[in-house]
């Protein structure tokens, strides 16, 4: 599966999206 071009896979999407979820709550 292909993401947007950026070669990421669906774990390293999610722990990104985690990742900034936390800066912004923190």
């Amino acid at each position: 599966m292909r993401t947007a071009g950026l070669g990421k896979t669906s774990e390293q999407w999610r722990w990104e999206i985690h990742e900034e979820r936390n800066k912004a709550n923190g």
